[in-house]
């Protein structure tokens, strides 16, 4: 996609997608979310094939998307908090070296600020013993097929959170930083590939 439109374009079910899993799968069963994984990304696949995606963004105010984006991740800004006071040893390093990198703007271009956190914390974990590999079990896990399931509860549940998820919150992000950066991303063909990828 990224060599078709040459601009860049990167598809994958984000995090607010994985929001919406972690619960379900307390009342559902993995195949039965495998199921509405499915079917949001045919109706994803649909929906941008129809040319219906970007008629809908564009009654969307950019505000919004940024509002629901916001909203998703402020879990996410506000776990740090604990995190640190929960493992402070780990957390405090990672942080510190998030802010530095980005406060110091020649270090952040060699090193990106979420790449150095990274690095940070897998520091601080070696150095505290927090990291250990048992012996005899296997290094990388093994991929197992799971067939999808179609539930009523599990489709009435998730597939239109789902695709508003990705069509607004993730593409429509996307989609936002890429037009300020001057492009004029191919808003269907966007919905289409997040779709066909899904599938």
């Amino acid at each position: 996609m990224s060599l078709i439109y040459r601009q860049p374009l990167g598809f994958a079910w984000s995090i607010p997608g994985t929001v919406l899993l972690g619960p379900s799968l307390q009342h559902l069963s993995f195949p039965e979310v495998v199921g509405a994984f499915f079917t949001s990304g045919v109706r994803i696949l649909a929906l941008g094939a129809a040319g219906v995606v970007r008629k809908a963004m564009a009654l969307v105010p950019i505000p919004l998307v940024m509002a629901m984006v916001a909203a998703v991740f402020l879990n996410f800004g506000t776990d740090i908090v604990a995190s640190t006071q929960d493992n402070p040893a780990v957390a405090a390093p990672m942080v510190a070296a998030f802010l530095a990198l980005t406060a110091i703007p020649r270090f952040g271009r060699l090193l990106p600020p979420v790449l150095g956190t990274l690095v940070a914390g897998c520091i601080a974990v070696a150095a505290r013993g927090q990291f250990k590999l048992l012996p005899g079990g296997p290094l990388l896990a093994t991929p197992v097929f799971t067939a999808p399931e179609f539930t009523w509860a599990a489709q009435l549940e998730l597939v239109v959170p789902l695709a508003i998820s990705v069509l607004f919150v993730q593409n429509g992000q996307g989609i936002a930083v890429l037009r300020a950066a001057g492009h004029q991303p191919p808003v269907n063909a966007f919905a289409m590939a997040s779709g066909a990828f899904s599938c």
